[in-house]
């Protein structure tokens, strides 16, 4: 359950990105585009709603899980076959990344260590 929030949240955060960076570049698409996108997403989530209804009804609390496996594979597709359009940067080292993000790299440990705090306890 923890690695698909992780991943819903990922995958939130770069379609965010990615259509923020698509606005700026058509600027008079702007208001269709975000009204289009959250159409989309509240439809979507309306239509799993009707779906898992009675899925869970008649196969179980365990069946959702075994139909949304497949459509999580599904992400590595656009991911891997860069459909965002990425460029590659040169490779850096794990040093070079910590002095350049020192502050991100302190709040990951700190909520690391909260998370492990909060599941040994």
């Amino acid at each position: 359950l923890f690695l698909a929030f992780l991943q819903v949240a990922s995958i939130d955060v770069l379609m965010a990105a990615k259509s923020s960076e698509e606005v700026k570049k058509h600027a008079k698409l702007g208001p269709d585009f975000m009204t289009y996108t959250w159409l989309g997403i509240n439809v979507g989530q309306v239509l799993s709603v009707l779906f898992l209804g009675p899925v869970v009804a008649t196969l179980g609390a365990r069946a959702p899980y075994c139909c949304a496996a497949p459509l999580v594979l599904v992400v590595l597709w656009p991911a891997l076959g860069n459909f965002m359009g990425e460029r590659p940067t040169a490779p850096q080292g794990w040093p070079m990344v910590f002095q350049q993000h020192k502050v991100l790299c302190r709040l990951t440990l700190l909520i690391g260590a909260l998370a492990l705090f909060l599941v040994v306890s």
